[in-house]
């Protein structure tokens, strides 16, 4: 099936299951980003899509880039124009690039000009191999399969002509470079936008609550079974805490264990950008889990971390690679490895508020250090 008629199919089965004004939105959303001018520079960002994987790994990386002085621009596969920008860049980032008949005419004239080509990655879907490890790759439609079938973006990966690529994490760098390639580990940044977003709503007086409000932000569809490998210390924590809350965002499917606790479960839908900061200012402990172990797990970013700690909020995460580097344990957040771990983490961040608040200003002061974009000294 071809790239334009598995997204097309895509597109109808997003329009069953979400309706028309989140599908509308997103696809207008996708047009508008394939047909944006791209102006000339030194850098051109190509990208796969526009959810929040391109955000940090597309837009995100060219403001870093533009901010210490590199000409960088963003566009999109989709683009209809894309071919001919081969003479207007001397340097092509290509993230989660889905190959085609245009992507590969693209990859040539590239070559044919001996410009360089690198490849971008911030998930472990560039090998099929790895899928099995992806939850929901089990849970895809047909159509949506087909397009991880080869790998996102292998084919530009393994060409020998692209020795460079960027990682997200350290354990994406060393798997790209068990495959010869030179790898720089680029961390997912917030945007000038974001930090400026971020220091404006922290001013804005916050209503004294008597409840404890743990935040879960899934994103995606795909967290379902990292969600679960908690479930046994949120449970304990609903019940003997009745004054806690637990707010989750986005898609996500609890187990019937956490059923009992429903009235003291808030659902938030997708919202805007502006709209997620201010849901995340409105929790007091953010909850990061994911299947320690798991390759797939393992690669993931600290974008729950940074997007938490820009607005003074502790996180307490699973004990993966990514988050033992990020977390420095009791002083900007908690790591946890097992459940005994989650439930007396938990427990120590709501009985004890300064501890908390402690917490979430030190992880605030590690993100402006590390995680926002400005220009580099």
């Amino acid at each position: 099936m071809g790239l334009l008629k598995i997204k097309l199919k895509k597109t109808w089965d997003s329009f069953k299951r979400d309706g028309f004004l989140t599908t509308g939105s997103r696809v207008w959303s996708a047009i508008r980003a394939g047909l944006a001018p791209v102006r000339k520079g030194e850098t051109l960002i190509v990208t796969g899509g526009i959810g929040d994987s391109a955000r940090y790994r597309a837009y995100h990386q060219a403001e870093y880039l533009k901010l210490n002085g590199e000409k960088t621009s963003v566009t999109t596969q989709d683009n209809p124009w894309l071919c001919s920008y081969v003479d207007k860049f001397d340097k092509f980032i290509f993230h989660r690039v889905f190959f085609d008949k245009k992507i590969a005419k693209l990859i040539n004239l590239i070559k044919r000009a001996k410009k360089k080509i690198v490849f971008d990655i911030d998930d472990l879907v560039y090998d099929p191999q790895y899928l099995q490890f992806m939850d929901y790759y089990k849970k895809m439609s047909a159509t949506e399969r087909e397009l991880y079938k080869n790998g996102v973006g292998s084919e530009i990966l393994l060409d020998p002509y692209v020795t460079e690529c960027t990682a997200a994490t350290t354990f994406l760098a060393q798997k790209l470079r068990e495959l010869g390639k030179h790898v720089n580990v680029k961390k997912n940044r917030l945007s000038v936008a974001d930090s400026k977003w971020a220091e404006k709503i922290l001013h804005v007086n916050s209503i004294p609550r008597e409840k404890v409000s743990i935040g879960y932000f899934s994103g995606t569809r795909s967290h379902d079974k990292d969600f679960e490998t908690i479930t046994g210390p949120l449970a304990a924590i609903l019940t003997k805490y009745p004054n806690v809350v637990l707010v989750i965002a986005g898609p996500l499917n609890i187990h019937a264990a956490l059923e009992k606790f429903d009235e003291r479960i808030v659902r938030l839908p997708f919202v805007n950008r502006k709209k997620h900061f201010k849901n995340i200012l409105n929790i007091d402990i953010n909850l990061i889990p994911l299947e320690v172990g798991n390759p797939f797990c393992e690669a993931k970013s600290e974008i729950k971390f940074s997007e938490a700690g820009i607005l003074g909020k502790p996180s307490i995460a699973s004990s993966t690679g990514t988050f033992l580097e990020t977390i420095e344990n009791n002083i900007d957040g908690l790591v946890a490895s097992n459940d005994q771990e989650w439930e007396q983490g938990l427990i120590k961040l709501i009985e004890n508020v300064s501890f908390r608040k402690q917490l979430g200003q030190s992880a605030r002061q590690k993100v402006l250090r590390e995680y926002i974009n400005k220009k580099e000294n």
